[in-house]
């Protein structure tokens, strides 16, 4: 169930929308804002990745469909130096999850970056179909949610199977 934000996590866990279904979204945010972090690291291989790309001057950014003020910490606390700008889930603040576009649209709009210059990364059927509602290239990995066979199914056309491999692309 995850990899659509919050709302959706909690509604298919349910399966359904109870009465109380607000009170228990906020706790699940309240709750995922303190202990976010646990069971957390970064797949192995991508701070090397983040370093080299660091180092030769490319631009890096984090567009999840984690609350923004879990991707916020997480990026600085995982990712501290590496990565440029991280974006989460924040309707709020016009940011609807993915796969609208509308993270990695700020992504582009926040570096000056063109659609042809611009890559996007990610591991479910959500980022494949969020790369096509922003008009970019997609790489798809293995090492997240979903194996190379879904990912195939889902659209994939460029599927990789470890980080280092992006800095061969």
């Amino acid at each position: 169930f995850v990899g659509n934000g919050m709302r959706n996590l909690i509604q298919l866990s349910l399966g359904g929308i109870p009465e109380n279904f607000e009170n228990i979204l906020a706790y699940f945010k309240k709750y995922y804002g303190e202990n976010c972090e646990k069971k957390t690291k970064p797949y192995e291989g991508i701070i090397e990745v983040l370093q080299y790309l660091k180092s030769h001057g490319k631009k890096t950014a984090i567009v999840s469909n984690k609350a923004d003020y879990a991707t916020q910490v997480l990026s600085k606390n995982y990712f501290n130096g590496l990565v440029d700008l991280a974006i989460g889930e924040n309707e709020q603040a016009g940011v609807r999850r993915k796969p609208f576009p509308d993270s990695v649209l700020k992504a582009m709009d926040f570096f000056g970056a063109k659609k042809e210059n611009t890559l996007y990364i990610g591991d479910s059927e959500t980022d494949i179909q969020t790369a096509k509602n922003a008009g970019l290239r997609c790489i798809s990995v293995v090492w997240g949610f979903r194996d190379k066979e879904y990912l195939i199914k889902e659209g994939a056309t460029k599927i990789i199977t470890k980080p280092c491999e992006l800095i061969n692309l």
